[in-house]
């Protein structure tokens, strides 16, 4: 037993060295081109990285952003598809090593979304798949499925996955259709999701103002979600505890 406690104190030991040397030998903004150039292959986007990429320490060890911009292609009457104004996310480093995967609190602040149809009837989420990927998709498609079962056997599956929530602050929805000359803004205060695992419910709470054309309204929701761990009904509203309807003018 003292070898085994021994053994143990040695490799946590280690383990904490290393983790130290990462976060203060490694600096994330040295990677910005990379991820820009990665996010461009998958996506067929512009993402730009104005604000510094960093590491957080407490009370988990994570990482922050600055300003991100995800552009429009041409053709747009806005420049971003999607903003952020910072971001953050930890990972608890301790259940890593009984194959699990505890992830601190998403939080998202001063997000823009922009979906739009312009005259010509194309959206913005049209051709994110870069030509290349899609024309690979079957072989690809074909290697996934002879290799499933020793994937299934050796990585990480969802229901080892959890979340300690999402906090989504002061975020701007915008969906345009040009071809019929619509406009729906929705203005989130707060969307806040609570602790999260898969087949367990969890409390939400959603706090928006919608405007569609010259209609005003504004919205609290607060329920209880649960996904399924088979994702065959992947969504199951527990309870809906209130939802207000404060204001409605024209």
């Amino acid at each position: 037993m003292k070898l085994f406690i021994k053994l143990f104190v040695g490799v946590l030991t280690l383990f904490i060295l290393a983790a130290i040397l990462l976060f203060t030998l490694v600096d994330p903004n040295d990677y910005k081109e990379e991820i820009q150039v990665q996010v461009k292959k998958a996506i067929n986007r512009d993402l730009l990285i104005n604000g510094d990429l960093g590491w957080t320490f407490y009370p988990q060890l994570g990482f922050s952003s600055g300003e991100i911009e995800l552009l429009n292609p041409n053709g747009f009457n806005r420049k971003n598809l999607a903003k952020i104004n910072d971001a953050a996310v930890s990972l608890a480093l301790m259940p890593l090593f009984k194959g699990e995967i505890q992830i601190g609190e998403l939080t998202l602040n001063g997000l823009r979304f922009n979906l739009i149809t312009n005259k010509n009837g194309l959206s913005n989420l049209d051709n994110m798949v870069p030509k290349q990927a899609s024309s690979n998709t079957t072989a690809k498609e074909n290697n996934k499925t002879e290799s499933s079962d020793s994937a299934n056997n050796n990585s990480v599956t969802l229901d080892t996955i959890k979340l300690a929530g999402i906090n989504i602050n002061d975020a701007i929805i915008e969906v345009q259709d040009l071809t019929v000359g619509s406009k729906t803004e929705v203005t989130i205060e707060q969307i806040k999701l609570g602790s999260f695992e898969l087949g367990k419910a969890t409390d939400l709470l959603i706090i928006t103002n919608i405007v569609i054309d010259k209609i005003y309204g504004r919205a609290e929701l607060q329920a209880q979600l649960m996904v399924s761990p088979d994702l065959n009904h992947p969504i199951k509203w527990v309870e809906f505890r209130d939802f207000i309807c404060r204001r409605l003018t024209t």
